[in-house]
């Protein structure tokens, strides 16, 4: 299934299907070049780098003059301050890269400054209107365990903006340094063509992995490495997990990052939430470990500005972290791959395909990647090939042992397996890549008329709510109160164990909502406001809202501007 394509460079290239694994040799500038080669001639696409060099700009123009001028400003301001030099000089790495792509050099350094930007607008503004929701939230959760028999599992998700563009492009670049280079240690990036840095996610030939997760949270000022650059440097130079965070403690990003490093070898983890301010270290306690998004080291969680975080995102970073151990606590060394996977794609329904705010398995589930160490101490990775939701798809399997032998013994080619450890039913799997392509429709394409058809057969109270919110939004008011009522009716007629109370918050909040758009002067929607406003918990917003309508008062455009939040799985307010 895994094919040899052959390059005409020093560089090794194989495909399996969508996904392409690279190994590459020499010095790291002679490295980046054979990966812009590769661009140059077309071998690779530059696709997902070129989407995140403009998705700013993309989402700028859905924003009026003043706001987009504005947010225009603070990024000129952001990339002059926070964008510090990197002593591995991984920026000489990407200007010789985009030489040799054929590309602009300050459009692929803006791509690779999209998640920090990302962090620093949406600690910035969040609350305060539409900026913060020009770029998207970074959801990943990552598990590991350690099992009595010797052997070892982690796992995480990479939730973020890409669908279709960084899932179908999956990409492991093997990169191995000259003979007698100094401190650089052979290491792997898992990423999407052609990003060659492994700072979201990556491992080393010591069993050093790296995992990046985004917090909420408004340390978000202070000049700083990129984050893309600070995984890819504890990959190049860390043996240990000790080893790691040193490097961390030296190398800091701008924004507040939560770097989970797990060691193969010692079967441990850690998580260090590292900033330009902040550094904390929570170590692994047990055999089970998970992070999600919201900062668990003491004395960051106790400066975590709670009111910055959107209700629902908040709640879903515990739940997940919550659903991810119990579930953790049960896993067995036998089925110690299915666990990590059943976790990272766990829907409470899986059949319903119901994004709900409980959801570990995002519509922008855009890479799922695995490492485990078998009981006999060979070390693995697993990199998810198929489009998101990526979990329950297939996964390319690579013996490390064997990629760090002799190439020329054994070609890339030979060591490649493509595996499906879930087997997820065929009309499970459909629903899921509807969903995440109407969240392409809504988020990239800006189309909620095509996210509406792809919705429609979807059964569940969760897609019903996306389709109530998109009716909404296209000012359809009355579609959009009977299909949120006409799903309350069946929800309520559950028993109450049964129901997401967010959802059918969120589904009475779309029917109050657009009934005051129908009719303002109505007088049962004050006891329908009445009646919302005893759900528990109450959604800040919400609860200001139906206060607002219990004593006759009309709703502000603010109020009445309202999304569905794909990240949380929940009503988002604001904006303009």
């Amino acid at each position: 299934m895994c094919t040899e394509i052959p390059t005409n460079t020093p560089a090794e290239l194989i495909r399996c299907e969508s996904l392409s694994i690279l190994r590459i040799k020499g010095t790291p500038e002679s490295r980046a070049r054979q990966i812009g080669t590769l661009v140059r001639q077309k071998q690779l696409a530059p696709d997902t780098l070129e989407y995140f060099s403009t998705i700013f700009d993309r989402k700028l123009e859905r924003l009026p003059g003043i706001a987009r001028a504005a947010a225009t400003q603070v990024y000129a301001l952001w990339r002059k301050v926070q964008q510090k030099p990197d002593r591995e000089n991984l920026a000489g790495e990407l200007k010789a890269f985009a030489e040799e792509a054929g590309m602009d050099f300050k459009t692929v350094r803006k791509g690779i400054g999209i998640p920090d930007f990302a962090v620093f607008l949406s600690g910035l503004t969040r609350g305060k209107g539409a900026t913060a929701e020009s770029l998207p939230d970074q959801g990943c959760t990552s598990v590991a365990r350690s099992f009595d028999d010797g052997s070892f599992v982690v796992g995480r998700n990479l939730d973020f903006s890409g669908v279709r563009v960084w899932d179908t492009h999956p990409f492991i670049v093997i990169a191995e340094p000259e003979e007698g280079a100094e401190r650089e240690l052979r290491h792997i990036a898992l990423s999407g063509a052609p990003l060659f840095l492994g700072s979201i996610t990556g491992v080393n030939e010591a069993g050093i992995t790296v995992a990046t997760h985004q917090n909420f949270t408004k340390d978000v000022t202070g000049a700083g490495v990129p984050v893309y650059f600070v995984g890819e440097t504890v990959l190049r130079r860390a043996r240990t997990i000790e080893q790691a965070i040193a490097v961390l403690r030296e190398t800091r990003p701008g924004p507040l990052w939560t770097f989970v490093i797990t060691d193969l070898n010692s079967r441990q983890a850690v998580a260090v939430e590292a900033s330009a301010h902040h550094f904390f270290v929570r170590k692994m306690e047990g055999a089970a470990f998970a992070q999600t998004n919201h900062l668990l080291a003491a004395p960051a969680a106790e400066a975590e500005e709670i009111e910055n975080i959107p209700f629902t995102t908040l709640r879903n970073s515990r739940l997940r972290h919550a659903i991810a151990l119990e579930a953790l606590k049960k896993a067995t060394p036998e089925r110690r791959i299915e666990t990590a996977l059943e976790i990272l794609a766990y829907q409470p329904d899986r059949l319903s395909a119901d994004p709900s705010h409980r959801d570990i398995l995002k519509a922008d589930t855009i890479q799922t990647a695995l490492f485990e160490r078998t009981p006999a101490g060979e070390p693995r990775v697993y990199l998810g090939m198929d489009p998101a939701p990526t979990p329950s798809g297939r996964f390319v399997r690579l013996s490390l042992d064997r990629i760090w032998a002799s190439s020329a013994a054994e070609p890339l080619v030979a060591i490649a397996e493509v595996v499906d450890p879930l087997a997820t039913p065929r009309e499970t799997r459909e629903r899921q890549l509807r969903l995440a392509d109407a969240y392409v429709a809504t988020w990239d394409q800006d189309d909620p008329e095509r996210a509406i058809e792809l919705l429609r057969e979807l059964p569940g109270p969760g897609a019903a709510l996306i389709r109530a919110i998109l009716y909404y939004e296209l000012e359809r008011y009355g579609e959009a109160r009977d299909e949120a009522e006409a799903t309350l009716q069946t929800e309520l007629a559950k028993p109450e164990s049964a129901r997401d109370t967010v959802v059918i918050q969120s589904l009475r909040a779309v029917s109050l909502l657009s009934r005051y758009r129908l009719h303002p002067e109505d007088t049962i929607l004050s006891v329908l406001a009445r009646e919302l406003g005893k759900s528990d918990p109450v959604n800040p917003s919400l609860e200001k809202i139906t206060k607002r309508l219990r004593r006759g008062q009309p709703l502000t455009h603010g109020e009445l501007k309202i999304s569905y939040d794909w990240f949380s799985g929940d009503l988002r307010w604001g904006g303009f």
